[in-house]
């Protein structure tokens, strides 16, 4: 039996050394969802000045790494100032609040973008 057991300590020794390697670090997180509502692009617009820029499907991670949120995300920006935000439509007409900013901006410019 003390042979079956070396292996199974070895390996869980190694799990910490494979997760360093992987460099990902979780970090715990929270999302602020309400109602989604045709008015939210308005009030974005009228308040913040952002305009609806990009959208397509897409998932944020939950704390627990086997679990996601999967919807629709969009995001909207203020081509004045660069502020912008990026929200998750979920199912049950829910919308969360993924990032919020100011200043983005291209990070490349000209031709070969």
């Amino acid at each position: 039996m003390k042979w079956l057991a070396i292996p199974t300590i070895l390996s869980m020794l190694a799990m910490p050394a494979v997760a360093q390697t992987e460099g990902l670090v979780a970090i715990p997180t929270a999302l602020y969802c309400g109602q989604t509502s045709s008015d939210n692009e308005t009030r974005l617009k009228e308040q913040y000045g952002e305009l609806l820029f990009l959208e397509g499907e897409g998932e944020v991670m939950s704390p627990n790494a086997t679990l996601s949120y999967q919807g629709r995300v969009k995001m909207f920006l203020d081509p004045r100032d660069g502020s912008y935000s990026v929200f998750l439509e979920l199912e049950g007409d829910l919308t969360c609040l993924i990032v919020t900013g100011e200043q983005i901006a291209p990070s490349r410019q000209g031709d070969d973008i």
